[in-house]
């Protein structure tokens, strides 16, 4: 099966070919797009995800914690234990299953990306 992206994929046929540096070019562009986009993506989720340990790491202050009684302190701990264990599940959501995720969005483009840029090389070279 054709891996899209890849030389001899649909996508990037077209220019194979054509042969044309502009479909290369063409090529080329959609596939920084979509890296971009990919990227984009993943630093909105990893900055939620650092906003959320942020309020974590306030929630623990020491001098915070400091002025509370035992009881609350430990519930504080737990509340935030539990922020915390949901905060690696949604890492390991980012970070994916191999195929799969927002951060497998960014390895494919970047694959993608350098497909092209090598066949771009190739064509160059063959010109």
């Amino acid at each position: 099966a054709r891996r899209p992206g890849l030389p001899g994929s649909p996508d990037v046929a077209r220019s194979e070919t054509g042969g044309s540096i502009h479909a290369i070019n063409t090529d080329l562009e959609a596939a920084l797009a979509a890296l971009v986009r990919s990227v984009v993506h993943v630093r909105s989720l990893l900055s939620n995800v650092s906003g959320r340990l942020e309020a974590i790491k306030g929630h623990l202050d020491r001098r915070r914690m400091r002025d509370m009684g035992a009881d609350a302190r430990q519930s504080v701990a737990s509340v935030e234990a539990s922020s915390f264990g949901e905060l690696l599940d949604e890492l390991r959501t980012i970070s994916g299953t191999p195929g799969a995720g927002p951060w497998h969005g960014v390895t494919s483009s970047v694959a993608r990306a350098t497909a092209v840029l090598s066949h771009l090389g190739d064509a160059l070279d063959a010109s």
